[in-house]
């Protein structure tokens, strides 16, 4: 069983794959690879790493830019990673990230965080200065849904 905190998705350039991204403008065909922090290949479907026949990452070219770590689940228990698109019925459409950002709760302070976060176009008084809505982790993506990822085409 793998721990989700520590598992990575990249996207394996493959001309047989069965998906088709888009990379700085240039589609692409291959196939998304899930492992963990040793470098072990997980199952696609289950995302877990086999205790037997086990394979690594050693050997297979991954996007550098389509790397994203797990970090979190949706209202429908889906797996959430870095670079993913997620719709909130009080924000609108997302991305998910990772890193640094304010928070503004109210008019008079911010609120520096680092951790999880989903970033919504989205005019309101929350807004940051970008044209951005912040929405951390811990206060609502038990209401955000996967709806798919930046490189792919999105609902």
């Amino acid at each position: 069983m793998t721990d989700k905190r520590y598992l990575f998705r990249g996207f394996h350039p493959d001309e047989n794959g069965k998906t088709t991204i888009t990379l700085n403008g240039e589609k692409i065909r291959g196939e998304w690879l899930y492992w963990n922090a040793l470098g072990m290949l997980a199952e696609p479907r289950t995302k877990t790493v086999p205790l037997t026949n086990v394979r690594f990452l050693k050997g297979n070219f991954i996007e550098f830019d389509t790397v994203g770590q797990w970090v979190t689940t949706d209202k429908n228990g889906n797996d959430l990673f870095e670079g993913d698109k997620v719709k909130s019925k009080w924000y609108g459409v997302g991305e998910v990230c990772f890193g640094e950002f304010a928070f503004s709760h109210c008019d008079e302070y911010q609120c520096n965080h680092y951790g999880v976060y989903a970033k919504c176009k989205l005019k309101d008084k929350y807004t940051q200065d970008d044209g951005y809505a912040l929405i951390p982790s811990e206060v609502d993506f038990d209401e955000i849904e996967l709806i798919g990822n930046k490189w792919e085409v999105c609902e």
